[in-house]
């Protein structure tokens, strides 16, 4: 150790002028005083800074000088008062090594110290660390590497300040390829690739995502592989007894998009989206159109060439239950279920099956009924016959007519004559005033 005060080392104001014999220092650069001082290692600072010259003369090359302190003053302090850096170094050699390289070693009593400790007060701006790669070859501009059994982090940025900030910002600039966050977790151990967590305290999300400019490109996009069969690509969990949804996809603005978009691809078997709900009272899907604009619910399309139900119903429970369930509520016009079948291929608009050993129909009404098939007509005076044109018959249908006016006379419905598009009813005698008729028109399952 020295014995000038610690006071003085700190202070460069208060060290003394060089004296005659400290001459070969003055032309000297500050940046070779400080090259030399870490060539000579950590060792003799007092010393050095005392005589500059002597410092300065050392021949490189081993034995290593090393600058020590055994109390709380540093080693080796370094001060720049002026427009450059207080410590500058340099490795011009072709062979492997760190240009630096710091150690902390010991046992700290507190449990937990830092190799490097770097601070930056003062009212300008700038960083504490700031670490660049300008060469051509690969390389970072940090490394950063956690080895040992000690348990803790690689890095740990923290932000304690008051004012707006990140705990960490990163950018990733330029036309090459490249991501701003590559994460990795490697090895047997269990863990992830990225863990983030928003600790209690205020509002905000854990992850917040955001993909600007006009190129294509996604917020978020997550690729699972492997041939693991229990893996998915996106998890999300909502935990604790609060309200809250597992997951929320909103669609915003005048642009068109869903709010979900949900493909399955590949030839293996699988959907599109599965939802499944267990305990509790609620439906395993559920969806709601708001709004003035036309859309429905719960449009349900099967689109391509393979077999499969544009909506598909099935119940398993013991317990009451519909395989498919439709309501229609409110003061305005619409139906329960709509069922429509369109273009030129065979098919129905519905078909009800009721299978099965227990009590039930295939299709069971409750409440007026109506049918497109059921019409009217009626039989001229003094005839026994009238004929149906433009109805959906054939030579195959069954035709019932019943006769709801007064003959006039005692007649009865006789036989019913089908064609091709029509039908002809004939009676049992001549009526003697115009009778009116009703008929509905049914066809057998072929």
């Amino acid at each position: 150790m020295s014995d000038r005060p610690a006071s003085e080392l700190e202070d460069p104001s208060s060290a003394p002028a060089l004296e005659p014999g400290d001459a070969a220092a003055e032309p000297r650069d500050r940046r070779a005083f400080l090259a030399a001082l870490a060539g000579a290692g950590a060792g003799a600072a007092a010393v050095a800074l005392a005589a500059p010259a002597a410092a300065l003369a050392v021949p490189p090359g081993p034995p290593t000088r090393t600058f020590s302190t055994n109390d709380a003053d540093p080693a080796l302090r370094a001060i720049s008062t002026g427009g450059g850096e207080a410590i500058d170094a340099h490795k011009n050699t072709d062979a492997l090594g760190p240009t630096m390289h710091v150690l902390r070693a010991g046992s700290p009593q507190s449990g937990g110290d830092h190799a490097i400790l770097a601070t930056l007060t003062g009212g300008g701006g700038g960083d504490a660390i700031h670490a660049e790669h300008n060469a051509e070859t690969d390389g970072s501009g940090v490394f950063i590497e956690k080895s040992g059994a000690g348990g803790g982090a690689a890095l740990t940025a923290l932000n304690f300040s008051s004012g707006t900030g990140d705990g960490v910002t990163i950018h990733r600039d330029g036309e090459a390829p490249g991501s701003a966050i590559n994460a990795e977790r490697a090895g047997a151990g269990e863990g992830h690739g990225l863990d983030i967590r928003r600790m209690p305290g205020g509002p905000g999300h854990a992850i917040l995502a955001f993909r600007d400019g006009d190129e294509e490109g996604a917020a978020v996009v997550a690729e699972r592989r492997g041939d693991v069969q229990t893996a998915d690509a996106i998890v999300a969990l909502r935990d604790d007894g609060a309200d809250g949804n597992g997951l929320s996809a909103i669609r915003r603005g005048s642009g068109g998009g869903v709010g979900v978009w949900a493909v399955r691809e590949g030839a293996a078997s699988g959907h599109a989206i599965a939802a499944d709900m267990t305990d509790g009272d609620g439906d395993a899907t559920i969806s709601a159109r708001s709004g003035t604009g036309h859309g429905a619910g719960v449009a349900g399309y099967r689109n391509e060439g393979g077999i499969g139900d544009g909506v598909f119903g099935e119940s398993h429970t013991e317990f009451d239950g519909n395989g498919v369930a439709g309501y229609r509520r409110g003061d305005g016009p619409g139906h329960g279920v709509v069922a429509v079948r369109e273009d030129g291929g065979d098919g129905h608009g519905l078909v009800a099956v009721h299978n099965g050993t227990g009590v039930g129909a295939a299709l069971q009404v409750q409440g007026r009924s109506e049918f497109s098939t059921v019409g009217f007509g009626s039989v001229p005076m003094n005839t026994d016959q009238a004929t149906v044109n433009d109805v959906p018959v054939s030579n195959a249908s069954h035709v019932t007519v019943s006769l709801v006016g007064n003959p006039g006379s005692p007649v009865a419905v006789s036989w019913i004559e089908r064609g091709a598009g029509s039908f002809t009813v004939h009676l049992t005698g001549q009526v003697t005033t115009e009778t009116p008729f009703s008929y509905l028109v049914v066809d057998a399952i072929t």
